[in-house]
C-alpha cells in the first residue's frame, strides 16, 4: 500500500527537503519527491493533522492534500488562470519600478518621496515572502530563503540602499516565478513521454456502451475502445481488428496489429477501428497500473547524489549564514568599519540552496520519463546511477538473444522398430508432463503434440484421434513434478491392467536421465541445437529437436555494447555445443553452459567480487540471478509479477537494442547531475568570493540564487530532448 498525498503552496525544494526530513521521523518509510512536491508513506497510515503541523512548522500555508486524479484538469486550469495573474502582477511592478529609479537619480522626487515610493513598492513586491518570514520565525524556522531574502532586502535599506533593497525582493520574485515556471514546463514534457492517465471506460450493457470509471469494470466484461481512445483495461479482443499504438508501454512507434483472440494491454492506443475487448485484469494490477507505480516508485527511490544533496544543503545554510554574520560583525567590533554589511547581505542572498537541492532531482526525474518513453522502466534512480557503474552484460539465452519461441523441428526415436502407436503414446505423455508448465520449450513440444499429432481437422488422422482418446482412459497420472533446470517426471498406471506397476516418464535435459542411470547413445543427435530427451522405466526411448532463431537486434547489440568497452558474457542451461555455437555467433567474451538457476547465481556472486554486473533474462526463470546481479534487467516481461519483482530495469518492448539506449541516457544524466552541481556550487563559491572582496552587488547575487536555478533546470530539461540514437 502507497499513500500519495500533494504538498499544495510548495514550490521551494530546500523547504521540501526539511519537511521530508522532520515527517520520517515520525514516519521512517515516507518520502519526498522534490521535483513534483508529493509525500508518499509506504505501508502504514499516516495522521494527517500531525503531518500538517510538521508542514507548517516548515512553510506555513501548504496544504497536504491526498492525490486524486479526478481533479488534476481543474489544478491545470487553475495553474494557467494563476500564471496570468502573476505575468500581469509583475509587469505593473517592473514599470513602476523603472518609474521610481528614473524619477529618483534624474531628481523630480525628493529623497523622502523616493523612500516611501521605494518602500511601498517593496511591501507589495515582497507581501508573500515577508510573510511566510514572519510565519515561519514564529515555527523556529529560521534558515530558509524567504528569511534570508527578507533580512538582505531590509538590510539594504538600512544601509541606504533603497533601490537595491526593492531590487532584491522584486528579481528574487520574478526569479522564483520563472523557475515556477520552468518547472511545471519540466514536469509537463515528462509527463507527456509517459501519459498512461484513462479517466473512462465504455462498459457494453445490454450491448449498449455506457461511459464508467476503469476501477469499476470487472474482470469477464465486454468493453468498446473507439477509434482515438485508450484502452482502459487489459483483455482480449473478441470483435473486431485494428491497429494501436503501444508507445506508452512499450516505446515502439510502430502501430501493431490486433485482431479477435489477442491480447491487448491498457495504455495503447485505438487507431483504425472500434474493438470489443473481453476484460482479464482489474483495473488496479492492469498494465497501465503497474507502468504508472513503477514510475512513481522509481521518483521516489533516490541516488546517492540526491542523498548527498539533501544531506549537504541541511548544514550548507547554516554556514553561510554564520559567515555572513561573522563579516558583518567582526569589521565593526574591530575597525569601526560597517561597510561589510553589505558584502554580508550578499553572502545572504547567495546562501539559498535551491539550485542545488531541485536541479539533481529534477535530472533524475526526467532520465525517469525519457527510459519510459523508450520502454525502459527502472525501479529509481539509484538504478540509473548504477548502469553507469556496469562493466560486464551477462545474458540468459531462451527469450533474451533468441526470440524465446520454440519449435519442433522433428522427433527421433533411439529404436527405429517401434510402432506407430508407441510414438503416438511418447507424445502423448510428454503433452501430460509439459501441460502445466510455462517453460518455453515445454509450450514447444505441448504445441507440436496438438498441430502433428492429435489434429482433428488433418486428413486421415481418425485412427490417431480414436488412439489417444482410448489411451487417455486407461492412462491414470498419479503426480507430475519439475525439476529445476533439468525437465518434467511423470508418474503415471495402467488402468484395468494386469501390469498394475507405477510408470516413471521423464522429459528434459540430459541430468534429469542421469538421475535415473538412463544414457544416452544416439548417433541422430544434433549438438547445435536444443534437445529434450525422453525416457520411460529407466529406458532412453528419444528425443526433440528444437530451434529458437536470434534475435536480429541481438548480434548489432552485443557488438555495440563491446565497442563501447563492455564485457558481454553467456548463462544458458543449454549443452556446450548450443552455448558455443551462440557465444561463437555473436562474438562473445565468453559462455557458461549447463547451468542451473543456482549455477548461474554462483557465477554472477564470483564475478560481483570483481566486476559491476548487468544480468539479463527473461525474468521468471531467472528471477534469483536478476535479483543478485547489481542491476538485474527483465526483458519483455512487465505482465509477469516475477519480473516485475526481481528486475531492477524492466525492457518492456522486448528489444535488446534498448539497452544501449538505457546506457546512454544513464551516462548522459549522470553527466547532467555533474555538470549541475558544478554550476550550482562553483557560481555560488565564485559570488561569495567577489561579494567578500565587494566587487558584485545585490544584483547580481540575485542571478547567483534564482538565475542559477533556472539554468540547472533548464540544463535537467536536455535529458529530456537528446537523441540517443545510434
Amino acid at each position: 500500500m502507497v499513500l500519495k498525498y500533494h504538498l499544495k503552496g510548495l514550490k521551494c525544494s530546500a523547504c521540501a527537503s526539511k519537511i521530508e526530513l522532520k515527517i520520517k521521523e515520525l514516519y521512517p518509510s515516507a518520502t519526498m519527491n522534490l521535483t513534483t512536491f508529493e509525500l508518499y508513506v509506504f505501508d502504514e497510515e499516516i495522521d494527517t493533522e500531525k503531518v500538517q503541523k510538521i508542514i507548517d512548522s516548515v512553510e506555513k500555508g501548504v496544504k497536504l492534500i491526498k492525490i486524486d486524479e479526478s481533479n488534476t484538469n481543474n489544478n491545470e486550469v487553475e495553474t494557467e488562470d494563476n500564471d496570468k495573474r502573476k505575468i500581469i502582477e509583475l509587469s505593473l511592478m517592473s514599470t513602476l519600478f523603472l518609474i521610481l529609479i528614473f524619477t529618483y537619480y534624474s531628481g523630480y522626487l525628493t529623497n523622502n518621496m523616493a523612500i516611501i515610493g521605494f518602500f511601498i513598492l517593496y511591501l507589495i513586491a515582497g507581501r508573500f515572502v515577508i510573510s511566510k518570514t514572519i510565519t515561519n520565525i514564529t515555527h523556529g524556522n529560521i534558515f530558509d530563503e524567504n528569511f534570508l531574502m527578507t533580512i538582505a532586502s531590509l538590510g539594504a535599506f538600512f544601509i541606504g540602499e533603497y533601490p537595491e533593497g526593492v531590487a532584491v525582493m522584486l528579481l528574487y520574485t520574478i526569479g522564483e516565478y520563472l523557475q515556477e515556471k520552468a518547472l511545471n514546463n519540466s514536469k509537463k514534457s515528462i509527463n507527456s513521454l509517459v501519459s498512461l492517465k484513462v479517466n473512462y471506460a465504455n462498459l457494453l450493457i445490454d450491448g449498449e456502451p455506457k461511459k464508467v470509471n476503469p476501477d469499476t469494470v470487472d474482470v469477464g466484461d465486454t468493453i468498446l475502445v473507439k477509434v482515438g481512445e485508450k484502452v482502459p483495461l487489459d483483455g482480449i479482443v473478441v470483435e473486431g481488428n485494428s491497429n494501436v499504438d503501444t508507445s506508452a508501454i512499450t516505446g515502439e512507434s510502430f502501430p501493431k496489429k490486433v485482431s479477435t483472440d489477442d491480447i491487448i494491454y491498457s495504455g495503447s492506443i485505438n487507431l483504425a477501428k472500434p474493438l470489443k475487448i473481453k476484460v482479464t485484469t482489474e483495473y488496479s494490477n492492469s498494465m497501465i497500473s503497474k507502468i504508472r507505480d513503477l514510475i512513481e516508485i522509481a521518483n521516489i527511490r533516490k541516488s546517492k547524489s540526491e542523498k548527498f544533496i539533501t544531506t549537504f544543503a541541511k548544514y550548507y545554510t547554516p554556514f553561510v549564514v554564520g559567515l555572513s554574520l561573522l563579516i558583518a560583525v567582526v569589521p565593526i567590533i574591530l575597525y569601526g568599519d560597517y561597510s561589510w554589511i553589505n558584502k554580508a547581505l550578499i553572502l545572504l542572498v547567495i546562501s539559498c540552496p535551491c539550485a542545488l537541492v531541485l536541479s539533481v532531482p529534477l535530472s533524475y526525474f526526467s532520465s525517469i520519463g525519457r527510459l519510459a518513453k523508450e520502454g525502459i522502466l527502472v525501479k529509481g534512480s539509484n538504478y540509473v546511477d548504477e548502469l553507469t557503474k556496469v562493466d560486464t552484460f551477462a545474458y540468459d539465452k531462451t527469450g533474451t538473444l533468441t526470440y524465446g519461441k520454440f519449435e519442433v523441428s522433428k522427433f527421433s526415436l533411439s529404436n527405429g522398430n517401434l510402432k506407430e502407436q508407441d510414438i503416438l503414446k511418447l507424445n502423448y505423455l510428454s503433452n501430460l508432463a509439459e501441460k502445466n508448465s510455462n517453460h518455453p520449450l515445454a509450450i514447444a513440444i505441448c504445441k507440436y503434440y496438438e498441430n502433428k499429432i492429435f489434429d482433428k481437422n488433418k486428413q486421415n488422422n481418425l485412427p490417431n484421434d480414436i488412439f489417444i482418446k482410448l489411451l487417455s482412459k486407461k492412462i491414470k497420472v498419479e503426480s507430475t513434478e519439475e525439476i529445476s533446470g533439468k525437465g518434467m517426471i511423470l508418474k503415471f498406471r495402467h488402468m484395468n491392467s494386469e501390469q498394475d506397476d507405477e510408470n516413471i516418464f521423464l522429459i528434459g535435459n540430459e541430468k534429469l536421465l542421469k538421475m535415473y542411470n538412463i544414457e544416452i547413445n544416439d548417433s541422430k543427435i544434433n549438438n547445435n541445437i536444443t534437445n529434450v530427451f525422453v525416457g520411460l522405466n529407466n529406458e532412453y526411448m528419444g528425443h526433440y529437436s528444437l530451434e529458437d532463431r536470434l534475435k536480429e537486434e541481438s548480434l548489432e547489440t552485443i557488438s555495440k555494447l563491446s565497442s563501447m568497452g563492455f564485457k558481454n558474457l553467456l548463462l544458458t542451461g543449454d549443452t556446450q555445443k548450443v552455448a558455443e555455437n551462440v557465444a561463437k555467433r555473436l562474438n562473445m567474451d565468453g559462455y557458461y553452459y549447463e547451468l542451473l538457476p543456482e549455477d548461474k547465481l554462483n557465477i554472477i556472486e564470483e564475478m560481483s567480487s570483481n566486476n559491476k554486473i548487468a544480468f539479463i533474462g527473461d525474468g521468471i526463470n531467472d528471477a534469483p540471478v536478476i535479483r543478485r546481479a547489481n542491476v538485474g534487467i527483465s526483458m519483455g516481461n512487465l505482465g509477469s509479477d516475477v519480473a516485475v519483482e526481481a528486475s531492477d530495469i524492466i525492457i518492456t518492448n522486448d528489444d535488446m537494442a534498448s539497452i544501449i539506449k538505457g546506457v546512454k541516457i544513464s551516462k548522459f544524466t549522470k553527466k547532467i547531475v555533474y555538470q549541475n552541481i558544478i554550476l550550482s556550487l562553483g557560481i555560488k563559491i565564485l559570488f561569495i568570493n567577489l561579494g567578500i572582496l565587494g566587487i558584485i552587488s545585490l544584483w547580481e547575487a540575485v542571478f547567483a540564487d534564482v538565475g542559477v536555478t533556472v539554468l540547472a533546470i533548464l540544463n535537467s530539461l536536455r535529458i529530456i530532448r537528446k537523441n540517443y540514437n545510434y
